[in-house]
């Protein structure tokens, strides 16, 4: 797999950043060792006398030291008279002139270095398809990645950073990347951080939900971005170790399970659920083939498949981002957690990226909380539906 930099989350909070980290996660997968992506890393560039900045959203360092800039567009983008362009609420960006600037800012950068790097760059663009009648002039049509090509995305980066020749070594390119991008942030800083922010939710999640009473042992939290769902989970793991129990995070996106393993007490098991499935997968048929299409969906089936096997083992269970989970990833969980044990779901209708089939919980506390800073509320309600299996 291949390596991520930084290890921990980005702080926008944007849709588009949880698309980003999306494609960042299937890159880490489907590229192997010898590769490195950094990811969501801002610029600055001088022209004319003209300072410019803006923010590279992925970028792949090949092991033959060529340099690959991954533009991200979510959702739809219109196609005018040859050109590519992105709707936002009151502006709009043309997206060639987009990936020109970033590529000359990224030869601007290295020739400052006296760095000589193959640069290309290539627009993905994972929710919208190219009609063949529809023709690109602005940007090479090989070096787009739509809908269409998605799953063979590691394939694609892998054969545009093969085409150039990078004469400068690389690991000082590595270098170069990684102190321009300060790529290596002081966990220190960052813990201190995040216990500032516990401290400023003193009236938020982290407080009130453990102390709820939750006679079925599964409690359902609906919250906003800033509500403080990360500084729960945290305190539900680190409750939990001081407790000595065994506990299970288990989150959508791979960089937010890396930004919790850094905070995390290291008894946890924490990890995406994609990574428990190529975890599986491996133990029980050996390496998977990220290369062929749908590898992903074959995983998970496979987990799935076999979890009605799984031993109960976990005092308590974190599912967060449950908003982008299909039922039978919750189903396929759910053995593991021992008869005694806490299920806690956290979720963000806003955030939702997947139109995947609504799911009940049996007899769960349900928690919703709006807004940032604000007591959460339960209903009271306890459903009377089916436990997922």
């Amino acid at each position: 797999m291949a390596e991520i930099s930084p290890c921990v989350e980005s702080l926008r909070r944007d849709a588009g950043l949880v698309r980003e980290l999306q494609v960042l996660d299937h890159l880490r997968l489907a590229l192997p060792e010898g590769f490195e992506v950094f990811h969501s890393i801002d610029w600055t560039s001088e022209h004319g006398g003209v300072d410019r900045h803006g923010e590279f959203d992925l970028v792949v360092l090949a092991p033959n030291a060529n340099i690959l800039i991954v533009e991200v567009k979510a959702g739809d983008v219109v196609l005018r008279e040859g050109e590519v362009f992105k709707l936002y609420t009151r502006k709009e960006h043309d997206v060639g002139r987009q990936m020109r600037t970033q590529h000359a800012a990224m030869l601007a950068r290295l020739a400052s270095a006296n760095l000589q790097a193959y640069v290309t760059s290539c627009l993905v663009l994972p929710d919208y398809r190219l009609l063949n009648s529809e023709e690109v002039v602005s940007i090479p049509r090989d070096h787009i990645i739509d809908a269409d090509d998605y799953e063979l995305l590691g394939t694609r980066v892998r054969e545009l950073l093969g085409r150039g020749h990078s004469r400068s070594d690389r690991d000082v390119v590595r270098r170069f990347l990684a102190n321009e991008f300060r790529v290596s942030p002081d966990l220190r800083v960052l813990g201190g951080q995040v216990r500032a922010s516990s401290r400023r939710l003193a009236d938020g999640l982290a407080t009130w939900v453990p102390r709820m009473k939750a006679p079925s042992g599964v409690v359902r939290v609906r919250a906003t971005a800033g509500s403080g769902k990360t500084q729960l989970a945290l305190r539900l793991l680190v409750d939990a170790a001081d407790a000595g129990e065994r506990a299970l995070y288990v989150c959508f996106n791979r960089p937010l399970a890396d930004q919790i393993a850094t905070l995390a007490p290291p008894q946890a098991v924490v990890a995406s659920f994609h990574e428990l499935c190529v975890d599986f997968w491996r133990r029980q048929k050996g390496e998977p083939d990220f290369q062929e299409g749908g590898v992903f969906e074959a995983l998970s089936e496979h987990y799935v498949g076999a979890s009605s096997g799984f031993e109960p083992r976990f005092d308590l269970m974190v599912i967060d981002e449950g908003q982008d989970f299909d039922p039978s990833w919750v189903s396929s969980l759910l053995p593991q957690l021992k008869e005694a044990g806490r299920l806690y779901l956290l979720e963000d209708e806003s955030q939702r990226l997947y139109e995947r089939d609504a799911f009940d919980l049996a007899e769960a506390v349900e928690v919703e909380c709006r807004d940032n800073f604000r007591s959460p509320r339960s209903n009271g309600k306890r459903r009377q539906t089916t436990r997922l299996a």
